[in-house]
Parts: structure tokens; C-alpha cells; sequence
């Protein structure tokens, strides 16, 4: 018999002891350490005042350096040491002054918390600017004092941007190249599974949707990194503008691939499917490489620019049309295969102009759009901003009427724990706790094995190396390694044999008062489902629309719409389902689930046969049906938009009668059958997530 709430609390150790995929980040170690080495052996050099900040700067600003884009590397650094200066500099100013102390930092923790409307990234640079003006704060001093710790904290802060931005050598495409790699990895990858699923496997289908998501979101983040490198770099035309190339192509490969993986499900005949099998071997094979070759930039060994097969001439005329569309597909991915190879080649010699296409780089948010996100009543960025100004206050209200010594660690461990979601809240926080105390028993540890500074200070680098090293694995890992760190970093001038405890108990009752929070004052995370599959619906129906269009129009092939259109559809779903993950990590119950499990599923399906209708062109003439395919998509899309609004709480979701077969082209009948077909699918899920399970009952009598 499993007691309730023990399957709950097993989940959550089960998350909390995850780690995450890669390797531990061993030249960010190294880095990390010098950073923090090089002020340490300076300190006795300097004011004791500054030599207690410098060490903690240089660590902090190299822990803050993630990789990634020369010029995205260098705004997170310097933005991690100016705000550090200044943090430190306000926060010693205002100590020592109760009440008004307390109030100041709890609105600067406040608005470093906003942080998160910038993105990731500016989260960390965030929680490194609260931290230093938290501690600081805690630790009153004379006004001199107070300059000289800013003068310390930017002394090795500058040291650490030297060592990171100048010093060390930076390959500034690496990160792009590895990027656009991934993508071709990943594509090489899901045409091999492609090639591999057998006929006869009804779960081959769902395997490959659940494989878009990680695609997509490899495309993004190639996007991102190339954007910044190119932007970083004056007149910069060769070696990026390929890179973006490539990626750029490798997206197109991906919607031909979507697309083929329909024309598979919708009943390609046997001799097709396997010359189309073929193809996806050899297609994946040329992936490979390509994607090995724009990791080394090396050039690619000479291959066909076209793939031939024959047309098929046997079977019903249904028969022929799905097979030569499969075909055509195949044969329009391994011409994408060979661009690709094309634009790698030519990556060693970027003085020559690019002869392919490259998107115009999309336009950065401005600070208003930014700060209208942030200040939103009803965003998450400033419901998550208020929950912290609450918690944040609470801990230091509590930890002034218990007297706590150090009282400074239950604040920041509140701050530090916070998250949006409040499962994640849970999880880090035992991964918190967990780790100080493993820490804790390390630093406890170390008195009594090393009385020797000098082997103090090489034990205090080795670890600030090592907890840079693993902080993208597990939390509780670096909390394990960071514990002793800071302990022996931000407490090196003081003789005090208690801090261990310390620092457990404070950490003990942040994290308590953190996961109170988070129960008193909950996030619905199917609202925020809710709100990310309403914008998938409403992005879903443009898509169509752009299709539909496209068709009518005669639009060439890739039609620059239709692949935008696309795109942000397929990053509104990857939203959709992110969302979806975070309310499983609630434990949801199965009916609030399954409904919006099956919305996701069938928008994927939804994405694959709007895709296939538009590549279907090319092989099938729709001429005679342009009047029937508007009304289509004038209705479908239109369904699409009432289900964004039914599923943000808008307007009730009406019943839908199916579209009739439009005229007597079997091709195109079978391609709309399959987008009705989903569309069916779509509004019965979207009814069943209704809150209200009376008129959902009665909305789906109707359509049934």
C-alpha cells in the first residue's frame, strides 16, 4: 500500500536527483577558477575591505559566462560587474539602518527579479546583482568602507572580464558552427528513424512528432547564437551569413521532412515506400556528414546534386499520386542536402559573395515592449516579482525577530530558491537543501584535515572550479560544490567555527519559508497551458491561411511566407508543449492531462498535413479548385481561431460539421480529409479541457 503523498514526494526526489544531459563544462571550470585564484593570491596586497570583494567578484562574473555568442558573452559579463559595483556600493551604504535597510533591499531584490523579462540569460545576471547587494547589506560599515569594497568587487571583476573576453582565446564561430551542427545532427537523426520505422508499427507516427519539438528548438537556438555573433561583428558578411544560411536551409529540410512523414502515414504503396526508405538512408547519411563537416570546416566529398528515382506507373490512380508525392519530397531533400553542402564548402573562402538565400534578421524587441511585458498585472514576470517581494520580506522578518547570526543566508537562499512554476520551486529547494548540507559537511570537514591557509586558499579555487564546472548538470550537485565555496570565499576573514551550522540552519529555513510560499500562493500552470495552446491554435490557423494562399497564388516553391509561417507556428506549439511539461511536473490529475496531451499531439498532426497540402502542389495541379480550397481554409482557419478562443477563455467552442469532398481530385481530398480529420480531434480535446463538464458534454453530443 503506498501512503498518499509519498508517490508526490518520490517525484520530486527523483527530479531533484535528474541530471541533465551533457558534460561537466571544464575550460568554464578553469576560467572560473583563475578568475577567482588571481584576486585571492592578490588580496594581501590589498585594503582589507577590498580584498574580502575581489575574489568574490572574479568568481561571480566568470561563473556568469555560459558560452555562446563573442558579443552576448561580453553584455552578460559586463552587465554582472557593473551591477555588482553598484549593488555593492548601495548595499553597504544602506546597512545598518533596520527597517529602511530591510525595505531597500527587498525592492531591489524585487526588480532584479524582472530580470526574467529579458530572457535566461539576464535571470543570472539578475540573481548575481541580488546576491552582492544582499550581502553587502548585511554587513554594515563606515561610508570609506563602503567605497572600498566597490573598488575591490570592480577590481576583480575587471580582472575576470580580461581573462574571459581578452585573454582567453575565443573562437568566435565555434559556437555558431556547433549550433548549426546540432541541427544537421538532428535532422540526420529523424531521417534515419524515419527510414528505420516499420509499415506495420502504429507507434512510429507518435515517435516522430515527439522528435519536432527538440528539432525546432535546435533551429531556435542556432538562430539566436548566429544572430548575436554576426551582430557583434562590424560588416560582418562570410562565415556567419553561411552558418545562417545553413540553418536556414536545414529549417526548409525540416518542413520537407514533416511533410513526407505524412505522405508515409497516409498510405504510401510498398515499392514507393521503399524507394523512399532508401532515400531517407542516404539522405541521413549526407546529413552526417555535413554536419561533421560544418563542426571541422571542412569541405564536403563531391556527391550528386540531384536524387533520381522512378516515377511509379503501376496502381490506382490514389496510388500513383501519394507515391509520386513521396518521391518528389525525397528528391526535394537531398536537393536541400546538396545546398547545404554547397553553402558549407564555401564557408572556407566567406571573402566570396553568398549565393543563397539568407533571412533578414529579425528585429529586437525595444526596452518599452520589454518593460510593458515585465509591468503586465496580469504577466508572469510581475505575479512571479510580487510573490518574491512577499517571501523576500517574510524571511527577513523572520530572520531579524529570531536574531539569526548570518541572517543574510535565509534571505538569499528565499531569493535564490524562487521560481515561476512552483514545482520547480520544490524541486530546487530540496536540491538546495540537499546540497548545503553535503557542502556543509565538507567545509566541516576541512579544519580538521588542513590548518594551513595556503592549502585553505588552493582547496577554495579547486572548488569554485569544480561547482562552475557542474552547474549545468544538477543543482544540487553545485550547491554541494558552492556551499563550501562561499563559505570560505565570503567568510575568509572571519574566525568564526560555527558558520557551517550555521549556514545549514539559515539555508533549512529559507527554503521552508520558500516552499510555504509556493503553497499559499500557487501558479495554475493549465492556465498558462491554456493561454500558450490558444496562441498555437490562432498561429496554426495563419499558417493555413498562408498555405492556402500560396496555392491560389501560384507561389513558388519555398515560398518565403509559407516557411515564416511555419516557423512561428512550429515555436508557438514547442511553447504549448514546454507548458504542458511543467503541468505534468504538478502532477496534474489524468482529465486535466489528457485533454491537453491530445491538443498537442494533434497540432503536430495538424502542422504535418498543412505542410503536406502546401508541398503538395508541386506534383498535383489544384487549379479547378481554388474557389473550394478558399472556402476550406476560410472555414478551417476560422475553426482554429474559435479554438484559440475557447481555450483562453473566450468565446464557447460551437460545433463544427465536416467539410464536404472537394470535387473529385482524390489528392487533394485525401490531403483536406486528413486536416479536417485533425481539426475534429482538436475541438473535441479543447471541449473536454473545458472547466465546465456540463455544456463540454453537451458541445460534444453536438458534434458527435
Amino acid at each position: 500500500m503506498t501512503l498518499p503523498g509519498l508517490d508526490y514526494v518520490g517525484h520530486h526526489v527523483r527530479e531533484a536527483a535528474k541530471l541533465a544531459p551533457g558534460r561537466p563544462a571544464v575550460w568554464l571550470g578553469l576560467r572560473t577558477a583563475i578568475a577567482t585564484a588571481i584576486p585571492l593570491i592578490a588580496a594581501s596586497w590589498l585594503d582589507p575591505a577590498a580584498a574580502r570583494w575581489a575574489p568574490l567578484a572574479g568568481f561571480l562574473v566568470a561563473l556568469s559566462d555560459k558560452g555562446g555568442a563573442y558579443r552576448q558573452r561580453a553584455v552578460i559579463m559586463t552587465s554582472v560587474a557593473i551591477g555588482g559595483v553598484i549593488a555593492v556600493l548601495l548595499g553597504s551604504l544602506i546597512a545598518g539602518h533596520g527597517f529602511l535597510t530591510a525595505a531597500a533591499v527587498a525592492v531591489g531584490l524585487t526588480v532584479c527579479s524582472l530580470a526574467q523579462a529579458w530572457g535566461p540569460s539576464m535571470v543570472a545576471v539578475g540573481n548575481s546583482i541580488a546576491i552582492q547587494l544582499l550581502v553587502a547589506a548585511s554587513l554594515p560599515c563606515p561610508p570609506h568602507e563602503a567605497i572600498e569594497r566597490a573598488i575591490g568587487f570592480a577590481a576583480g571583476a575587471a580582472f575576470a572580464l580580461v581573462l574571459g573576453l581578452i585573454v582567453w582565446p575565443v573562437r568566435v564561430y565555434k559556437p555558431g558552427r556547433r549550433a548549426a551542427s546540432a541541427v544537421l545532427h538532428g535532422l540526420a537523426e529523424h531521417a534515419r528513424a524515419l527510414a528505420s520505422a516499420a509499415p506495420d508499427d502504429a507507434q512510429w507516427r507518435d515517435e516522430a512528432v515527439r522528435r519536432h519539438r527538440a528539432i525546432r528548438d535546435s533551429i531556435e537556438v542556432a538562430r539566436v547564437v548566429l544572430a548575436a555573433t554576426r551582430s557583434g561583428r562590424r560588416g560582418e558578411t562570410g562565415r556567419g551569413e553561411r552558418l545562417l544560411a545553413t540553418v536556414q536551409i536545414a529549417d526548409q529540410l525540416f518542413g520537407i521532412l514533416v511533410g513526407l512523414e505524412e505522405a508515409l502515414d497516409a498510405g504510401c504503396p510498398p515499392g514507393a515506400r521503399a524507394t523512399v526508405v532508401r532515400g531517407l538512408g542516404e539522405l541521413a547519411d549526407g546529413l552526417g556528414e555535413a554536419a561533421a563537416n560544418v563542426l571541422l570546416e571542412r569541405p564536403p566529398p563531391p556527391s550528386p546534386s540531384t536524387w533520381l528515382a522512378e516515377t511509379p506507373v503501376e496502381g490506382s490512380e490514389v496510388e500513383r499520386a501519394l507515391a509520386t508525392h513521396a518521391i518528389a519530397l525525397i528528391a526535394r531533400a537531398h536537393a536541400d542536402r546538396a545546398s547545404a553542402a554547397a553553402v558549407i564548402e564555401s564557408i572556407r573562402h566567406d571573402a566570396e559573395p553568398l549565393r543563397a538565400a539568407v533571412p533578414d534578421p529579425e528585429p529586437r524587441r525595444s526596452v518599452r515592449d520589454v518593460l510593458r511585458e515585465a509591468f503586465d498585472p496580469d504577466g508572469p514576470v510581475l505575479r512571479h516579482a510580487n510573490r518574491v517581494a512577499v517571501v523576500v520580506s517574510v524571511a527577513m522578518t523572520v530572520a531579524r525577530m529570531a536574531d539569526l547570526s548570518h541572517r543574510y543566508w535565509v534571505t538569499l537562499t528565499a531569493y535564490l530558491l524562487m521560481t515561476p512554476l512552483a514545482a520547480a520551486t520544490r524541486v530546487r529547494a530540496l536540491q538546495r537543501v540537499a546540497g548545503t548540507i553535503a557542502g556543509g559537511v565538507l567545509v566541516a570537514a576541512i579544519p580538521w584535515l588542513v590548518d594551513d591557509p595556503r592549502i585553505v586558499m588552493v582547496l577554495i579555487v579547486v572548488l569554485a572550479g569544480l561547482s562552475a564546472s557542474v552547474a549545468q548538470l544538477n543543482y544540487a550537485l553545485y550547491a554541494t560544490l558552492m556551499t563550501p565555496t562561499f563559505v570560505l570565499l565570503a567568510e575568509l576573514h572571519a574566525e568564526d567555527v560555527h558558520l557551517v551550522g550555521v549556514r545549514i540552519a539559515n539555508t533549512l529555513i529559507g527554503a521552508a519559508l520558500v516552499v510555504g510560499g509556493s503553497l499559499l500562493w500557487p501558479v495554475r500552470p493549465s492556465a498558462r497551458f491554456d493561454d500558450q495552446i490558444a496562441e498555437a491554435y490562432a498561429a496554426a490557423g495563419r499558417y493555413l491561411e498562408e498555405v492556402i494562399n500560396a496555392i491560389i497564388g501560384g507561389v513558388p516553391q519555398p515560398s518565403p511566407g509559407v516557411v515564416a509561417h511555419r516557423r512561428a507556428y512550429g515555436m508557438a506549439v514547442n511553447r504549448a508543449e514546454a507548458a504542458l511539461d511543467q503541468l505534468a511536473s504538478e502532477r496534474a490529475p489524468a482529465s486535466v492531462i489528457e485533454p491537453r496531451m491530445t491538443q498537442v499531439a494533434f497540432l503536430r498532426r495538424l502542422g504535418s498535413a498543412i505542410t503536406t497540402l502546401g508541398s503538395t502542389r508541386a506534383v498535383a495541379g489544384y487549379s479547378a479548385h481554388h474557389v473550394e480550397l478558399a472556402a476550406f481554409g476560410a472555414s478551417a482557419a476560422g475553426t482554429l481561431h474559435e479554438l484559440a478562443e475557447s481555450a483562453s477563455g473566450g468565446a464557447p467552442l460551437t460545433a463544427r460539421p465536416r467539410i464536404p469532398r472537394l470535387g473529385d481530385d482524390v489528392v487533394l481530398a485525401a490531403r483536406v480529409e486528413r486536416i479536417d480529420t485533425a481539426l475534429s480531434n482538436l475541438t473535441a480535446a479543447t471541449l473536454r479541457a473545458a472547466p465546465d463538464p456540463r455544456p463540454s458534454a453537451n458541445r460534444l453530443a453536438s458534434v458527435a
